[in-house]
């Protein structure tokens, strides 16, 4: 069905009606044209859809921030998140040249933020107590445990062991209220016995020593014989011949070394009582004289 105007009734393309006034031409139509839309035919159906584009790449996301290192940079892709001193940037291009806060291949996301102030000092706290240290080991004592104050080092049956609490029950290889230090070392089976030495050659027999049966009395008549190691006496005191014909007196001479000084005097001890015999125990003498 065509549409025609209802004014000249002519087809819509040939219709002069929808001309400006002044190109309407030959056509003497009235400027009173109705529209000539016609109704709207039918909607067509729905064309099939069209292959789907490529997929584009995964982003990085926030799973993807790196530190920022120089050597990795050229292999960073568009989109790589980097921190870099304690900022974060994001790059722009694959391979971006330069560092974060310079290059123009990077755009800042997160700055850095600004470090507060520095706090108050807090008030020191107490000093601890004086702990016992190594001076204060002891053997332990089952007698004495109780008065054990915490931190008490004890040994046990060669293991070093420290008390948990004060006053600790038990022994200290089994109670939990003690801890091991140093436990005692494994005595290692004896080795076997190496074969014995050759038998050395025996040597000549020294000279006998002065000993105690040579003790002279220091005479300087004799002493040019004294052989070295001979024990005199000299006013009360022992010496030794350092060598043999010894010069000047053993308390003077450098030939002698003292062994044993002389004692001290001791004091003088009270006077007995005189006895005085009985009459009884009297005798008379010859020259006439009790006894």
């Amino acid at each position: 069905m065509e549409f025609r105007c209802n004014n000249c009734k002519r087809r819509k393309e040939f219709c002069g009606c929808y001309k400006p006034r002044n190109q309407r031409g030959k056509d003497k139509c009235r400027p009173k044209c109705e529209d000539v839309s016609g109704v709207p035919g039918p909607r067509g159906p729905q064309g099939e859809a069209g292959p789907a584009g490529p997929r584009g790449p995964q982003g990085i996301g926030l799973q993807g921030v790196v530190p920022f290192d120089p050597t990795e940079a050229p292999f960073y892709p568009a989109g790589q998140i980097v921190t870099y001193m304690g900022s974060l940037y994001i790059t722009d291009t694959a391979s971006p040249s330069g560092v974060p806060s310079t290059s123009s291949d990077y755009t800042i996301l997160a700055s850095a933020g600004a470090d507060g102030p520095t706090g108050n000092t807090g008030t020191p706290g107490p000093t601890g107590a004086t702990g016992i240290g190594l001076d204060g080991i002891v053997p332990f004592d089952p007698a004495a445990a109780p008065s054990y104050p915490a931190g008490q080092l004890v040994t046990y049956n060669g293991s070093l062991y420290i008390a948990d609490v004060a006053a600790p029950t038990g022994t200290p290889d089994t109670s939990p209220d003690y801890t091991l230090l140093a436990a005692a070392g494994v005595t290692e089976p004896t080795g076997i016995q190496g074969p014995s030495g050759a038998t050395g050659v025996p040597r000549p027999t020294g000279a006998t020593g002065a000993g105690l049966d040579g003790i002279v009395p220091f005479d300087p008549a004799a002493a040019p014989s004294y052989p070295a190691g001979q024990l005199v006496t000299y006013n009360g005191s022992l010496y030794i011949a350092d060598v043999a014909a010894p010069t000047g007196t053993p308390d003077t001479s450098p030939d002698y070394t003292l062994l044993a000084a002389a004692g001290a005097t001791g004091v003088t001890g009270p006077t007995g009582l005189r006895y005085w015999p009985s009459w009884t125990d009297r005798t008379y003498g010859c020259d006439g004289h009790w006894t």
